[in-house]
């Protein structure tokens, strides 16, 4: 096991099938943004991918291309368009005054809900399916 990354928690199972390599100045998906993980870890990827230095095999999983995949249950959780989140970071400015500016722009969420869906996202693996949703006979088809 690797040690946790500042301010993050660090799995004891690791995923034997990862082929991700370690990418510098791409923090830890536990690391939170105010109330949310994973936020600042989508802020890195637009970031390193503008200055073309985020790696091929992270390249697939930018954007809300895959509805099941982190940046888009994001987005989607924040009530904001991935194209717009990239924009605003790429105009500048810290982690929290994106943060704050999705806020204003998408959907209010409690202190609760943030809590909620941060433990979620803490908590999803590699070793998790897709959900199947009553009377879908494709878990990979997004409503």
């Amino acid at each position: 096991m690797t040690p946790a990354p500042p301010g993050g928690v660090q799995s004891s199972i690791e995923n034997p099938k990862s082929k991700m390599s370690n990418v510098p100045g791409l923090r830890s998906p536990y690391a939170a943004v105010g109330h949310l993980v994973y936020f600042g870890r989508m802020l890195d990827k637009i970031r390193l991918h503008s200055a073309g230095r985020l790696p091929a095999e992270y390249q697939a999983n930018l954007g809300d291309g895959r509805p099941n995949w982190f940046d888009a249950r994001c987005c989607r959780f924040l009530g904001v368009k991935y194209a717009d989140v990239k924009g605003r970071t790429l105009t500048g400015g810290t982690d929290e005054e994106i943060l704050a500016w999705c806020e204003a722009r998408g959907t209010p969420h409690t202190d609760e809900e943030c809590e909620i869906w941060s433990r979620f996202q803490m908590k999803v693996g590699w070793r998790d399916g897709p959900i199947l949703r009553p009377g879908r006979s494709n878990p990979r088809v997004w409503p």
